[in-house]
């Protein structure tokens, strides 16, 4: 199960503020997941689900193989 850490790493790293990698589901790591859902074509609803999470995941490989 994907964790919030991770969770937080990855919206960071796609240019999105989370706030701290601290492992805690905050409003504005929420308000960060809604920004990136609703930049996506996603439902915005700041849940952080595996399906979520999955997308975020292979969003930043995108921008990997884009970088080389």
């Amino acid at each position: 199960m994907p964790t919030v850490v991770e969770t937080q790493k990855l919206l960071t790293h796609l240019g999105y503020d989370p706030g701290p990698d601290d492992g805690y589901l905050t409003p504005r790591t929420r308000l960060a997941i809604g920004a990136w859902q609703r930049d996506n074509g996603l439902t915005e609803n700041g849940r952080m689900t595996r399906g979520l999470v999955d997308g975020l995941r292979y969003a930043v490989q995108g921008l990997r193989r884009a970088a080389r």
